[in-house]
């Protein structure tokens, strides 16, 4: 894999939450499936585009979009003009539509069954394929423009399990996506420290939700969050010319013959220098942001892209924050920007997607489970493995960055000690458990936290 551009990447590392006991799993793919539609195979998929009737279809925008004018940027003012038209022979007005695309896979499982009295209605129309190739990313149901890389990302409902979770897209998740994007733009651009670490925020700028009244519960079960998409910002929009990037699930990747796609890095800049300029590009932007904003991010390795020059870390871009914060409001620094969200429903199965608690352990550990017990975990797994650089020492470069940050902002002690990521032990999600048992409460078991030890 190493040498790829960074969509390649995407599809070629497989691995990506091996600590998970079924990260590869994808019930409801068969083999055929998995052939067209799996990230390895890197074959082009080209969604199918419904139009849906607005008031069944709910769609959010970034205050930075206009929708209309987005839509048009991102298919080409062509296609949404023969959309338009194909609206138009319905006999029914464009105006009265909102256009999203939809999986092949999920249209043909899921919706064309599932949807078939909206179908039926014209609350559903069927428009055709996208004109252009797409690439599915490492989660799957994210999917990479091919033709024109700078185009969003689009992510898509996918009824298949993976890991823990069914890949569909809650309704209030997708409406949430613009507008916690925009709360977190705001964020990064009112702070000078994360302002000169140069944070990229891969903003979700609108989303799609079809959510009709169902019938019965049983009903629901069928359409829930089936059909619904997020347009993600792509990465190519941010990177200068002189910059490459890499899947944060890539620096613990091997090549076939075992050698690690960071070899040559560790090897050029040597294991402890290059270590402490990774971990002051990825670690201590989204520590700033918990420990001075109270905002957790859950920073596993698929959400967290490293941008670097020739293998030298130079900063961090992050992404999924439709459900992938957690905060406490009377708890941020600036209570007063955070937007009004949706909540969760009562027939929301999973009990562990919430983004507001009053629990501050939950909102410190969501990011210290997710970043320091697995992602970074991992990592120095592997450097112990394969360079003898020794988890005790990987450790300590962690905890000398964390302290030197600290040491920095003296103001925000009492933050600090809030929000303890030295605390000697942390609740941590029961994976097997997940994925054993329902998401309808919250399993967590505690362990011992790496940054807890002191220096010998």
């Amino acid at each position: 894999v190493r040498g790829g551009d960074y969509d390649a990447l995407e599809s070629a590392i497989t691995d990506g939450h091996p600590y998970h006991p079924a990260y590869k799993s994808r019930v409801g793919f068969d083999l055929e499936d998995n052939l067209a539609w799996g990230p390895e195979f890197a074959r082009g998929v080209h969604p199918l585009w419904l139009a849906a009737r607005r008031g069944t279809a709910t769609v959010t925008v970034s205050t930075e979009l206009q929708e209309t004018a987005f839509l048009r940027e991102q298919l080409g003012a062509t296609t949404v003009e023969e959309f338009h038209e194909r609206i138009r022979r319905a006999g029914t007005d464009p105006a009265d539509y909102a256009l999203l695309p939809v999986h092949p896979w999920q249209w043909r499982e899921c919706v064309a069954r599932a949807f078939a009295g909206q179908l039926h209605t014209r609350e559903l129309i069927v428009l055709g394929e996208d004109p252009h190739a797409h690439l599915a990313q490492q989660s799957i149901r994210t999917l990479a423009c091919r033709d024109v890389p700078e185009r969003a990302y689009l992510k898509l409902s996918l009824s298949i399990v993976n890991t823990s979770t069914s890949r569909v897209l809650a309704p209030h998740t997708v409406h949430n996506a613009p507008k916690i994007s925009d709360w977190l733009r705001r964020v990064v651009g009112g702070d000078q420290y994360l302002r000169e670490l140069r944070l990229i925020l891969l903003g979700e700028v609108m989303g799609t939700a079809v959510d009709p009244e169902p019938v019965s519960e049983l009903v629901r079960g069928d359409t829930y969050g089936t059909l619904a998409c997020i347009w993600r910002e792509s990465l190519h929009t941010h990177l200068a010319p002189e910059e490459q990037a890499v899947p944060f699930t890539g620096l613990t990747a091997r090549e076939l013959d075992g050698t690690p796609l960071v070899d040559p890095w560790v090897r050029a800049y040597g294991a402890a220098r290059w270590v402490e300029e990774l971990v002051a590009v990825s670690v201590l932007p989204l520590l700033h942001l918990l420990q001075r904003h109270g905002i957790a991010l859950e920073a596993h390795a698929q959400n967290m892209v490293l941008v670097h020059s020739a293998g030298r870390p130079k900063r961090l871009a992050v992404r999924d924050f439709h459900d992938g914060v957690r905060f406490s409001r009377s708890q941020l620094a600036d209570p007063g920007r955070c937007p009004e969200l949706a909540g969760t429903p009562a027939h929301h199965t999973n009990r562990n997607s919430f983004v507001e608690t009053d629990d501050l352990d939950l909102v410190t550990d969501f990011l210290l489970d997710a970043l320091f017990f697995i992602n970074l975990g991992e990592l120095a797994m592997l450097l112990t493995d394969a360079y003898g650089f020794g988890e005790h020492e990987f450790w300590a470069v962690v905890r000398h960055a964390i302290q030197a940050y600290h040491r920095r902002f003296p103001e925000l002690a009492d933050r600090f000690a809030r929000f303890d990521v030295f605390k000697p032990s942390i609740a941590v999600e029961k994976l097997t458990t997940r994925r054993l048992q329902p998401d309808t409460e919250l399993r967590l078991h505690e362990v011992p936290n790496p940054l807890a030890a002191r220096d010998a």
